[in-house]
């Protein structure tokens, strides 16, 4: 009997891993999905934030190793979880370890792609707010409410921080394949810096596009059979060797 793969997740700005918890029950039946929690939120609320994406990267490695045991897996990242997810594969390739079969890299542009210079994280709540519930990623029924508010902004302030304070720095490509999925009608998305991905990797780069827009991903079902038919794909490429 064929092992199972591991998928390990890694969440958007401001999410957790319990934002993950719908995704994870309709990738089960193929996967057994580990989504990480960041530092400073969720159940490790009391933790002190990642000072920078070199840091977080650590935190998500250890994760990694321990709950890995030899067998293949897979990494997915969506938006500030795709860039995290990339760096995490660059140190495992740096430090000569196992690496993922595939990434699953979502609504994210290549890190080499230079974004807007309006700052996210310095806007005030009105303002952060307002280009939150653009994106889709701030719940309406939510948007009254102060305790909510107090909570979570300071949870996506930080991680916008980290985004807009990354540096990218070129190095070796990766020996990983990538698929890299998009949203029809994300507006934080050009293509030409989807197609930047190529440039990251010695593999093969797919390119997918699904219907809606940042947060395509979510309570879609295509989007799970996307990543099950990549699974299936990879198992019998493996086989078949």
């Amino acid at each position: 009997m064929q092992a199972r793969t591991k998928l390990f997740i890694l969440p958007h700005a401001g999410g957790n891993d319990l934002s993950y918890a719908s995704m994870e029950k309709s990738l089960s039946p193929v996967f057994d999905c580990f989504t990480v929690c960041y530092p400073g939120r969720g159940r490790r609320y009391n933790d002190k934030f990642a000072k920078n994406i070199g840091e977080l990267v650590e935190d998500c490695l250890s994760f990694f190793l321990s709950k890995q045991d030899g067998e293949d897996f897979f990494i997915m990242g969506h938006s500030f979880g795709a860039l995290v997810a990339f760096e995490c594969i660059r140190a495992l390739q740096s430090d000569n370890m196992p690496l993922p079969a595939m990434s699953f890299l979502s609504g994210k542009s290549a890190p080499s792609h230079v974004s807007d210079s309006i700052s996210k994280h310095t806007m005030d709540d009105e303002q952060l707010i307002a280009y939150l519930k653009k994106l889709g990623g701030f719940p309406n029924d939510l948007a009254d409410n102060q305790s909510f508010i107090s909570f979570y902004l300071p949870i996506i302030r930080h991680d916008l921080a980290l985004i807009e304070n990354y540096e990218y720095k070129q190095r070796s490509q990766l020996n990983v394949p990538l698929v890299l999925i998009n949203g029809t009608e994300d507006l934080e998305i050009k293509s030409s810096s989807i197609q930047a991905w190529q440039q990251e990797t010695t593999e093969q780069c797919h390119f997918e596009n699904m219907a809606g827009g940042h947060f395509f991903n979510f309570e879609n079902q295509s989007f799970i059979n996307l990543i099950c038919s990549y699974n299936e794909k990879c198992n019998y490429n493996i086989s078949s060797v």
